[in-house]
């Protein structure tokens, strides 16, 4: 798979950064690739952070489920039309109602401490 990157014209193995863009106009998600070192003022600023130990503690589906449920609830809050898939802020309100996230608390979809 590597060599078949590498072999391609157009695509590059330094670091990159995914981009979502909401266009609106035409009714749809476009993901863009970019070089990493382009984004770095935008990271700076404008970047939202969840580290990846928080997204590791909990099961897969849960992890895939919050990632996304973030995705659109953060183009809803900057679109001038909304996603209309849920209410997301109010998805948000309830999920905080119904799990006790703290670390330590039990429940929210987190992975049980690992055995070793």
């Amino acid at each position: 798979m590597l060599q078949l990157l590498r072999s391609h014209p157009k695509v590059s193995i330094e670091k990159r950064s995914l981009v979502l863009h909401c266009d609106e106009d035409r009714e749809e998600i476009v993901f863009l690739s970019i070089p990493a070192s382009v984004t770095v003022p935008l990271r700076n600023d404008e970047g939202v952070t969840i580290p990846l130990s928080e997204v590791r503690s909990l099961y897969p589906d849960e992890a895939e489920r919050r990632i996304g449920e973030g995705v659109f609830s953060m183009l809803d809050s900057f679109a001038t039309r909304k996603t209309e898939i849920r209410d997301y802020a109010c998805e948000m309100n309830k999920d905080i109602e119904r799990n006790d996230c703290r670390p330590g608390v039990s429940g929210c979809g987190r992975r049980p401490p690992s055995i070793i």
